[in-house]
């Protein structure tokens, strides 16, 4: 007579487990079973004991069921025993979200996937970057420095072991810097003037500002211009501009205005001689006046004076 093993008892063994961990679970024997067929969920692997009352078995990521079926020689497979087993990990960061490429002084923010269990994410920023707001959160707000570097965040970890890290590699672009002005540092009124900065790597152009009656007469948005001033004396002004960044730092020349002389009021002295007379003329000081360049009529000649406010 073919007798099939009876279904086997309980199996003894843990429930859950954690992700590439090994297990043993184990039966009593079943009456009429010469062997015993394992079975693992898929991604797990029985080590040792197949064909026995106990194996030990490695686990994959993936939960499911060890079952396990009394086996006759001559009449087969009896029915199976199962036990469900739930596969536990570490846990794992989703990927971050948020910008590859930031500006210095710039902010930013950031974010992952929040996983169930978890309830505390430590942030890492680049050197020289600040975490304004968001760490222990699945976002964070960050201050940029001057240094590129990774962003990173890594969730607490469970009974399966310390959380695993994701990254995003992020490029901090420079902001522009403005080097100094050389030019004119006095120029008379009405007069041009001209001004340089030395260009430096990130500078894409430069946005100048002159005292308020000059004009640009070339070069806005260059490293050099040509200005002509009016009476305002001030100063003129760079800011070195990036296209990634924006504005950098602004740098300022103080210019002077030298003052045209006013027109001379009347020239006082006679408006009558004789040929072969001398004669004194004179003005009054002129504001602004150095010097005086007298005319004379034809014929006539300046004896002494020229330069002054008088003359002979």
């Amino acid at each position: 007579t073919c007798v099939i093993p009876e279904s086997p008892g309980a199996i003894s063994g843990s429930q859950v487990v954690c992700s590439a961990t090994e297990a043993t679970y184990t039966i009593n024997a079943v009456a009429g079973a010469d062997s015993y067929s394992w079975l693992a969920p898929v991604g797990a692997t029985i080590l040792s004991g197949q064909g026995d009352t106990s194996v030990v078995i490695q686990f994959g990521s993936a939960s499911g069921e060890v079952s396990v079926a009394g086996v006759s020689v001559n009449c087969g497979s009896g029915p199976a025993t199962s036990l469900a087993v739930t596969v536990n990990s570490a846990p794992q960061a989703a990927a971050i979200t948020g910008a590859e490429a930031a500006c210095e002084n710039s902010q930013l923010s950031y974010s992952t996937a929040s996983i169930d269990g978890v309830s505390n994410y430590e942030w890492i920023v680049p050197e020289g970057a600040t975490i304004l707001s968001g760490q222990g959160d699945t976002s964070i707000t960050i201050m940029f420095g001057a240094f590129s570097g990774d962003v990173s965040v890594t969730p607490a970890g469970n009974d399966c072991g310390a959380g695993i890290t994701a990254s995003l590699s992020v490029t901090v672009h420079p902001l522009p810097q403005t080097a100094a002005i050389s030019g004119d540092v006095v120029v008379c009124e009405g007069s041009n003037g001209s001004y340089l900065t030395t260009e430096v790597a990130n500078d894409d152009s430069y946005e100048w500002t002159v005292p308020n009656d000059a004009t640009i007469l070339s070069g806005q948005g260059t490293a050099s211009i040509e200005v002509q001033f009016g009476v305002v004396q001030g100063n003129v002004s760079v800011t070195a501009v990036s296209s990634e960044c924006g504005n950098g730092n602004t740098v300022s020349f103080p210019v002077a205005i030298n003052s045209l002389p006013l027109t001379p009021s009347d020239i006082f002295g006679s408006t009558e001689w004789c040929s072969g007379d001398t004669a004194s003329f004179n003005i009054n000081n002129v504001l602004y006046g150095e010097s005086y360049n007298w005319s004379v009529p034809n014929g006539c000649v300046i004896i002494s004076g020229q330069g002054d406010t008088s003359i002979m």
